[in-house]
């Protein structure tokens, strides 16, 4: 019985040995995506898809290819990859960077957001010599959008391409708004350059007389300095009262012209 509970214990040692001497020389590799201050989507020609991945090779450093690829897929087919040479750490190797320090490795890679992109799936792998691969988790891209993709509106109705403002007659408002896009959206109105309203997704200024004065409406995505949209909108009001000047000064004008020419022949 004694016996017995000896092997027992010698079986039990001999296992966590093993198992402490496994998890010693366990190779990990990590991978995380950055957004850009965006808690929602990215947006092509202005952000750009990063990734970073810390590798862990520890005393088997000799056993590795020395290479880790980032794999991009959608619905389970790569549609791209990169590979970093862990090798060249500190050599450019764009759009991938490279730091070690010791047997550990960072790298971080940067490309385009771009839309067959969106919503697609990437890992980072690394093999040994005998084949074997290490993967990291999966991350997801958020969805990319185009400019084009972001819907905007005054009072309810779709900006047109004449910029020409609808005007709440009940409430003499412009309610501006920006949707369909990266998160957060920040729209904004200057009237006369000066800041009247500005807030998330939706801008609101009441004012008794909305006056002839140009408006800007400018919209922001994510942390972005610069607006993704800054365009200068005239009221219905104003843009009537230039149509209708527009059309009095060609009258005028066309009358002057009558004019002339019958001094002329007379």
């Amino acid at each position: 019985m004694a016996g017995s509970r000896c092997l027992q214990n010698v079986g039990i040692s001999l296992f966590l040995v093993c198992w402490l001497l496994e998890k010693s020389s366990s190779q990990d590799i990590t991978l995380e995506l950055q957004t850009h201050g965006c808690s929602h989507g990215l947006l092509t020609k202005r952000h750009n898809i990063d990734f970073t991945s810390v590798v862990h090779l520890g005393e088997e450093i000799e056993n590795f290819s020395m290479a880790v690829v980032f794999v991009i897929s959608m619905t389970n087919n790569e549609i791209y990859h990169l590979v970093a040479q862990l090798d060249d750490c500190g050599i450019d190797q764009t759009p991938c960077r490279c730091f070690s320090r010791e047997t550990s490795y960072r790298i971080k890679c940067s490309m385009p957001a771009e839309k067959p992109y969106s919503e697609a799936t990437v890992y980072a792998y690394i093999s040994n010599l005998s084949g074997k691969k290490f993967n990291s988790e999966t991350r997801r891209i958020p969805t990319i959008y185009d400019e084009g993709d972001l819907h905007l509106s005054v009072n309810g109705q779709s900006l047109d391409s004449n910029c020409i403002l609808p005007i709440n007659e009940k409430t003499r408002a412009l309610t501006f708004c920006s949707g369909n896009g990266p998160a957060p959206l920040t729209a904004v109105i200057y009237r006369n350059s000066v800041l009247v309203a500005s807030s998330a997704t939706c801008a609101n200024y009441e004012h008794p007389s909305l006056d002839n004065s140009p408006y800007q409406l400018v919209v922001y995505v994510c942390q972005d300095r610069t607006p993704v949209m800054n365009r200068t909108c005239l009221t219905q009001d104003s843009a009537t009262n230039v149509s209708s000047y527009v059309s009095t000064m060609n009258i005028t004008l066309f009358v002057l012209v009558i004019m002339t020419l019958w001094l002329i022949t007379s």
